[in-house]
């Protein structure tokens, strides 16, 4: 996510941040320019309200990007209940209240990005919850991708390969 919004800064797009590390999102946004709003996307109501504000502070929406992942190392057979909800919670569920909010804002032209996984094509042992999440994610934009065809507002399934990023340095 830090990636994607130093490359859409660095074109000149206006950016708001989101994210739950207050600390390293005020980092982001000092070289994006961005807005900073900060908070939990599994809480009730929070995408809606994180969606309506970024609107907000930047006087609508043209684009939303979803890129907030939770991962987990381990066989399925010591995969704690608590940690699966909050894999699923973060990398599915969340994604499609946001999706759903950002409909609101989004007009013709408006564009909305989730970004899945290889994992999606490729469902890694060790990594089962987190590549069924995204597999989940990815049916997901397919369907939503044809509500949204009449609106004319895109959805992109960004699936990108792996890559080094904090993620894996801060499993569940």
């Amino acid at each position: 996510g830090a990636e994607i919004a130093r490359s859409l800064g660095a074109a000149g797009t206006t950016l708001a941040v989101h994210g739950r590390d207050t600390g390293r999102l005020e980092a982001i946004a000092a070289e994006t320019g961005g807005t900073v709003i900060a908070g939990d996307l599994t809480a009730p109501g929070a995408p809606r309200d994180v969606v309506d504000r970024a609107a907000e502070a930047l006087g609508g929406l043209d684009i939303v990007v979803m890129s907030a992942g939770a991962v987990a190392f381990g066989p399925v057979a010591e995969l704690d209940e608590d940690v699966l909800r909050r894999i699923i919670d973060i990398d599915l569920v969340a994604p499609i209240l946001v999706a759903q909010a950002a409909t609101r804002h989004l007009g013709e032209g408006g564009v909305i990005v989730n970004v899945s996984a290889v994992v999606v094509d490729q469902p890694m042992a060790g990594l089962a919850a987190y590549s069924a999440a995204k597999a989940g994610l990815t049916a997901f934009d397919v369907a939503f991708r044809r509500e949204m065809r009449r609106a004319k507002v895109r959805v992109v399934d960004a699936r990108p390969p792996h890559m080094e990023t904090d993620l894996a340095n801060r499993p569940l």
